[in-house]
């Protein structure tokens, strides 16, 4: 009798759950369903420009360092930049470890590549070691630079402010550093200077000036045996003497950081965008370095 009144049982809740519609496993028929959410739109970049340069950069010798925004991995846009490492072959990385002194990374900026954002007030990134670039310079008799950027000036403030990198071997500025002029009358005017000794008088301001938020590339051409100095590019263009007290690079010091973004000692920051950096320990000619431009502007779509 009980096994009979447990399988009526069974029976007339197994008939109760037919007539309500619920399946085993299933929401009942009136249930509602919830939305699949949304795709995720991707919005890809068209590039302003797909032309190639048939140069590269490794093409000529005395390549030590190889900034390149587009070759930064792992990162998202916005997320800080803790390292940004050295594409030539002398392992010449720049890093931060303050989180607050971190720069940021910015996707599709220039013709669809990155950028590093400095925000001008403490943003920069430090070589790993001492003297890491000076000693890599040692008995170079001259030396060729290119920067990619975006400058935002900062009118009316120190002349000095606004400082793209600095590689210095004491103190007294004695290296190679350059800045964009912020002070009223030589606005957004480039200064590169590259004094050996304290005695030194080896610094040049170009003759014309780059437009705040324009991208723009700028050489730098310093020539130690000869003692003269040029700015080139699309932004940048003087010829200047220059005395330099010895006739080659010959101060490979230790005592102090290269860094990106700021002048020695943490100061006079870096406002704006920057792209790519090449540094050469030689003196590139003017048709290698119309070769290096020309992979810069096809690869950036500037059309200088």
């Amino acid at each position: 009798f009980v096994f009979f009144a447990m399988a009526l049982f069974i029976l007339s809740f197994s008939l109760m759950g037919l007539k309500c519609g619920v399946k085993d496993g299933a929401p009942p028929s009136n249930a509602s369903t919830p939305s699949p959410s949304p795709a995720v739109e991707t919005v890809s970049c068209t590039p302003t420009s797909t032309a190639t340069s048939s140069y590269y950069p490794t093409d000529y010798s005395g390549l030590i360092l190889w900034l390149k925004a587009d070759a930064i991995s792992g990162l998202s846009d916005g997320d800080t930049v803790t390292t940004w490492s050295d594409s030539s072959s002398g392992g010449n990385h720049f890093t931060q470890s303050t989180a607050s002194y971190k720069p940021i990374y910015k996707k599709e900026i220039l013709n669809c590549k990155a950028a590093v954002r400095f925000d001008g007030t403490d943003d920069l990134l430090q070589s790993q070691t001492k003297g890491m670039i000076s000693t890599s310079m040692d008995g170079a008799t001259g030396y060729t630079l290119f920067v990619v950027t975006t400058n935002v000036t900062l009118a009316g403030t120190s002349a000095y402010q606004n400082y793209i990198l600095s590689f210095m071997h004491s103190s007294s500025y004695v290296g190679l550093d350059m800045n964009y002029r912020n002070d009223t009358s030589n606005e957004g005017k480039v200064s590169i200077g590259g004094r050996l000794g304290s005695g030194d008088s080896a610094k040049t301001l170009s003759s014309n000036s780059a437009a705040s938020g324009t991208t723009h590339i700028v050489v730098g051409v310093v020539d130690i045996a000869n003692d003269t100095m040029k700015l080139e590019g699309s932004a940048a263009t003087s010829t200047a003497g220059a005395t330099f007290t010895p006739t080659s690079w010959s101060y490979a010091s230790t005592s102090f950081y290269d860094y990106i973004g700021s002048e020695v000692g943490k100061s006079n920051p870096f406002h704006g965008d920057m792209v790519e950096v090449l540094l050469y320990n030689a003196l590139l000619s003017s048709g290698q370095r119309l070769q290096v431009l020309d992979y810069l502007d096809k690869k950036y779509g500037l059309n200088i």
